[in-house]
């Protein structure tokens, strides 16, 4: 029942925006309430899907991201103006990404 507010509804053109600018952003969207973007990997060429909302009311600032694809979510709440929520959620997308990737050594022996 929650699929049409993650359904592309209107696109939003320009690249004036914080999270047009994100690294490998190809477009935005709206839905019900949530923008949906599709960002693209420089290395591997992949599209991923980011389903987002932020917003701010008497200097309290909340960034939210949704990555289906990955099963990842990521809630920032900031209490006060701050430039970080320009970058915070590619930024901790691809901390979270370089742990995922990283191979973990398991020993064989006891």
């Amino acid at each position: 029942k929650m699929a049409p507010a993650f359904k592309p509804f209107i696109e939003l053109k320009g690249h004036r925006k914080y999270y047009q600018k994100w690294p490998g952003h190809v477009k935005s969207s709206y839905g019900f309430g949530w923008r949906i973007h599709t960002l693209k990997e420089n290395e591997s060429g992949a599209e991923e899907t980011i389903w987002h909302h932020g917003g701010s009311v008497n200097n309290y600032r909340n960034e939210i991201a949704l990555f289906p694809e990955s099963d990842l979510g990521i809630c920032v709440l900031i209490n006060g103006p701050s430039k970080l929520v320009k970058t915070v959620i590619p930024d901790l997308r691809a901390i979270v990404k370089s742990i995922y990737e990283q191979e973990i050594a398991i020993a064989t022996s006891i």
